[in-house]
């Protein structure tokens, strides 16, 4: 047992010196680990340094085709200039579209490339975020690259301009077909296809070429269109006309002629045979078996028998004797001129009031005489009423459609009862029609004799036509009188202020004949003439005793109704 002790003690040294000797290899091991780490993390930390204050575009960043990696900015700039700016000087693009070019200058559309954006947006690729965001991005882009397109400017107009020229000059319009008409000919010509430069597309391989900066003829793309289909119904309809009779269109005292329209026909079924025999030709022409009509009247028609007959001459007669008669003569002779030279289609409506227009001083009227409810009083523009009615009358005799007419309050002198027509204006008016196929023009005339004279011009289509005008009274008014007392006048003697006058109610006749047989004989209007007051004056004057009566003294009256002839309230 001794023994064995002593081999366990001789033994126990030798574990202590392994134990020893592990414990070291350990602290080696951990000082060289920590030794690493902290190395690992001075690299990585000077690592970092170097990236985050890198002053130069990291690697992997490419402007356009340009690798702009490891340059600064000036370097990149200069090398820009000289790849893009420098190398379009003088450059052009060249359109080509078949036989015909068009150049197009960078100088003429003043294109630009913007160095200096592209060179800024290169150097701040990574130099954005925090740290470990910029650590990424340097890594990915170094990765992956990151492709800056080169932005530029240009004059977009001008360019547009460039294409819209050259379209200008070789495009060749869509034509659909067309009908053409002469006087005895109908044509219908086929259209041909629409040629012309695609100019959005064209516009765009434009953008494409300036954007990666190459210069060169490109072949233009074009957009074709077929011309539309022919419309048989359409065609028909366009063809198949009436024929319409040339115009006269009066314009006051002037006139124009619209020429006439022939009438056209086709056949419908015969008009789509052709159609579909030419729908797929070109500029083909083909004259359609059209019928041609011609109107009633053409313009020749109408020029050759122009104002050609005097339809009927009507003329009356006024004094000039005294101021109030002067005065009628004026306004006579004014509202003559304004009737004067007058033209009325056929068909148009004659107005007395809207030819001659208002009676005013300031117009060149005068006063006369003129009835006013019942009275005469002086008014401005009396004696018009004679011009109207001497127009009436030489309408009647052309047997013309009267629209409207109105006798006086009173008779006149200077027409018969029944024939007159009072105007007033604005609401009192002598209106006729033109009744004829022609144009009429009326025409008037005052002479130094004091005749007004009127006569109307047209054309004559039944010239053994003659009008007869009859009146008949069917009543007589006698005028109820007015005595008036003067003191100053001895009793039995008597004065005439106004003579008064009869009031009648006329009948009017109007026989037409044609070769003396007559045709038509009727009442035209029936006249309501209200008699006027005559107004005595009856002396009240007592004679002195012993003095013998004188006798009865009668006077001439003081106005003569054969001389007011205006009226502003007629009957009806």
């Amino acid at each position: 047992m001794n023994t064995e002790i002593q081999k366990i003690k001789k033994t126990s040294p030798k574990k202590t010196n392994s134990k020893s000797k592990k414990t070291g290899i350990n602290k080696i091991i951990k000082v060289s680990v920590l030794t690493l780490i902290i190395l690992t993390a001075m690299f990585a930390g000077f690592s970092l340094y170097s990236v985050l204050n890198y002053d130069r575009i990291y690697n992997g960043v490419f402007v356009s085709s340009f690798n702009a990696g490891g340059l600064t900015r000036d370097e990149l700039t200069k090398s820009l200039n000289t790849n893009y700016s420098k190398s379009i000087i003088d450059k052009q693009l060249i359109l080509k579209y078949k036989d015909k070019v068009e150049k197009i200058s960078v100088n003429d559309i003043d294109f630009k490339y913007q160095i200096d954006k592209a060179v800024e947006e290169a150097y701040d690729i990574a130099r954005s975020g925090n740290i470990f965001k910029r650590v990424y991005d340097v890594f990915k882009v170094g990765k992956d690259k990151k492709v800056i397109e080169m932005s530029y400017t240009y004059n977009k107009d001008e360019l547009e301009k460039a294409i819209e020229d050259l379209n200008k000059t070789v495009s060749n319009p869509v034509k659909n077909h067309e009908i053409k008409f002469s006087d005895d000919k109908v044509i219908l010509k086929t259209g041909h296809i629409g040629d012309a430069i695609d100019k959005t597309a064209t516009y765009k391989l434009l953008e494409e070429l300036l954007k990666k900066a190459v210069f060169k003829t490109i072949d233009v793309p074009s957009i074709k269109t077929n011309p539309e289909k022919i419309d048989v119904e359409k065609v028909y309809n366009e063809i198949s006309k009436k024929p319409q009779n040339a115009q006269f269109v009066a314009e006051g005292k002037t006139y124009k002629i619209k020429p006439e329209i022939m009438g056209r026909s086709i056949d419908k079924s015969v008009l789509a045979s052709i159609i579909n025999e030419i729908q797929e030709s070109y500029n083909t022409e083909k004259v359609l078996p059209v019928i041609f009509s011609k109107p009633d009247i053409t313009a020749n028609d109408i020029q050759n028998n122009l104002f050609k007959d005097t339809l009927s001459t009507f003329s009356t007669r006024f004094s000039t004797g005294n101021t109030n008669d002067a005065n009628r003569g004026v306004n006579i002779r004014l509202a003559a001129s304004k009737i004067n030279g007058k033209i009325l289609a056929p068909g148009e409506v004659f107005s007395f009031n809207d030819t001659v227009g208002e009676r005013t001083k300031e117009g060149g009227y005068k006063e006369a005489h003129t009835y006013v409810a019942g009275k005469i009083v002086d008014g401005i523009g009396g004696g018009i009423c004679q011009v109207s009615t001497t127009l009436y009358n030489a309408v009647l005799m052309s047997d013309l459609d009267v629209v409207r007419r109105s006798n006086h309050q009173f008779t006149v002198s200077y027409v018969p009862f029944g024939r007159d027509a009072a105007v007033s204006y604005p609401d009192l008016d002598l209106k006729f029609r033109n009744s004829t196929k022609w144009p009429l023009k009326i025409v008037c005339y005052v002479t130094n004799s004091n005749n007004i004279n009127f006569s109307l011009i047209g054309k004559n289509d039944t010239p053994t036509k003659q009008v007869i005008l009859n009146t008949k009274t069917v009543k007589t008014i006698e005028p109820t009188v007015k005595n008036i007392n003067d003191p100053t006048m001895n009793v039995g003697t008597t004065s005439v202020v106004k003579s008064g006058g009869r009031g009648y109610v006329i009948d009017t006749y109007k026989i037409v004949k044609v070769d003396n047989k007559v045709i038509k004989d009727s009442k035209i209007h029936t006249s309501y003439y209200r008699p006027l007051t005559r107004e005595v004056k009856v002396g009240t004057k007592k004679p002195s005793s012993g003095t013998t009566s004188s006798p009865v003294a009668t006077k001439k009256p003081s106005t003569n109704i054969q001389n007011v002839d205006d009226v502003d309230n007629p009957q009806p």
